[in-house]
């Protein structure tokens, strides 16, 4: 079973070593009694599990740089299912030299113990799910405000590209959070009316129905995080018609400082050449396999602290000047 911290907080379940392999030795030993037992039914459920348990090991081996919860979340899943299969052979064992009359009263029993667990865990994860929050709440609540500014600018007539007249072609640049307010920018823009699409490789995100060719836009939707804001507000004929930015001037100032401090570790281990990436691709740096471990922690910080970095939108002409985002 998977051990050790999943994900990037500090309160997340951790997993132990000893009882994933215990448990695996009672799943093996259950297989034998069904073996001995020539169950069938038994037997062909063993064999699926056994064939899922060699692909979990090799999907587990393919994971590289720091772990996420939701990577293994199948095994939750595959766990149940092989708690199934020993509980199946356990009954096995016991009815083995049972007379009918007590195998009538434990199969009684056994349905109505898994009946009472099933109800429990039904009600359990009813009430977890009701107090459900969403993941990043503070990107959604930005993206609302980013939206209604944006909606707003492109319904006064004199918005490049024609407003509600024209066709868009909406892209973002977000190394920070993966470009997560993106897609929801564009659905936004749609829901209010607008004529938007984007590009072929961001088709994944969007739907295929959604892609736009450049050629055929009007104008450009462009939503920037971090320090490309400065270089597109500094482009001739490019209009900011949206700007958030909730982060108090500590904040601001404990940013830029961890910013220059691992900056400075990675020029010392010798790592200058993943300096730019801390504000074109923070991501790479923390999943680089050359990044000491000893800074991964420093990083990760800087990338929790990136989610509340300044978000702007603008809107352009369908070309740009190259090398600017979108």
């Amino acid at each position: 079973m998977a051990t050790h911290r999943l994900g990037y907080s500090n309160n997340l379940v951790t997993g132990s070593a000893s009882v994933g392999t215990l448990f695996l030795a009672v799943w093996v030993a259950s297989v034998l009694v069904a073996w001995r037992a020539q169950h069938e039914a038994l037997l062909r459920l063993d064999a699926v599990l056994g064939a899922a348990l060699v692909l979990a090991a090799v999907s587990m081996s393919r994971i590289f740089g720091a772990l996420s919860y939701y990577l293994v979340l199948w095994g939750w899943g595959l766990t149940a299912v092989m708690l199934v299969a020993v509980g199946w052979s356990l009954g096995i064992v016991l009815n083995r030299r049972a007379n009918p009359d007590v195998r009538h009263t434990r199969l009684a029993i056994g349905t109505a113990l898994l009946t009472s667990a099933t109800v429990l865990f039904a009600a359990l994860f009813t009430i977890e799910a009701s107090r459900a929050e969403v993941n990043q709440a503070q990107l959604s609540h930005v993206l609302g405000e980013l939206s209604a500014s944006t909606v707003a600018a492109l319904s006064r007539g004199s918005a490049i590209g024609g407003g509600r007249r024209g066709r868009y072609l909406v892209t973002w640049s977000d190394p920070f959070t993966l470009g997560v307010q993106g897609p929801g920018l564009l659905l936004e823009l749609e829901r209010h009316g607008f004529d938007v699409g984007t590009t072929p490789p961001l088709r994944s995100q969007v739907g295929a129905h959604r892609v736009l060719s450049p050629q055929v836009a009007a104008g450009r939707i462009i939503l920037v995080k971090g320090p490309e804001i400065v270089r597109m507000r500094a482009t001739p004929g490019v209009q900011e018609v949206a700007y958030v930015d909730h982060r108090t001037r500590r904040q601001q100032s404990a940013y830029a400082r961890l910013h220059d401090h691992i900056a400075d570790e990675l020029r010392q281990a010798r790592l200058g050449s993943l300096v730019p990436d801390l504000d074109q691709n923070l991501w790479g740096v923390a999943l680089a396999p050359r990044l000491p471990k000893v800074m991964f922690p420093q990083v990760l910080r800087m990338m929790n602290a990136s989610n509340d970095l300044p978000t702007a939108v603008f809107v352009a002409p369908p070309s740009l000047p190259p090398g600017l985002p979108g």
